[in-house]
């Protein structure tokens, strides 16, 4: 009797651990890397987009574009700061007062998320209107080209 009751405990246990589903293990140098890990332009773009992103990032991302892109077309000194930025462009004569007007409003909208940064402090901004601040960003240039013939 007690070798039968032995016997039973002992297939339970063997088919418990014939029939176990394992994990098969990799190192840790065979894993990819995500995105948001890798650098360049592409662990960049994964960082900003991420949901868990500030979107105060965001903003300063997209400043640093537009003063880049104005840098290359006008000539304006980049490390300047925005009224500077503003008064250098505005003298240049590549904008209208309407483009004037509006690339100061945008600066505004963009420097506030550079505050927040500095604060750290989250900025609430809504995917639609940082896709709007970067139409607008689109359409200040495009006038800047226009103007210049270019």
């Amino acid at each position: 009797m007690l070798a039968g009751v032995g016997l039973a405990v002992s297939l339970v246990w063997a088919l418990g651990h014939a029939l176990r589903v394992y994990r098969r293990y990799v190192p840790r140098y065979a894993l990819s890397l995500p995105l948001v890990a890798q650098g360049g332009a592409v662990g960049r773009a994964a960082v900003l987009s991420a949901p868990s992103t500030d979107r105060a990032l965001v903003l300063a991302e997209i400043r640093s574009a537009l003063v880049e892109a104005l840098s290359e077309r006008t000539g304006v000194d980049p490390r300047a700061a925005t009224p500077r930025l503003i008064a250098e462009v505005e003298a240049k004569g590549v904008l209208g007062s309407d483009g004037l007007h509006a690339l100061r409003a945008l600066f505004f909208e963009l420097d506030r998320g550079l505050e927040h940064l500095g604060a750290r402090k989250r900025l609430r901004v809504s995917p639609g209107h940082v896709e709007v601040l970067h139409q607008k960003m689109m359409e200040i240039l495009s006038e800047i080209d226009q103007r210049r013939g270019g």
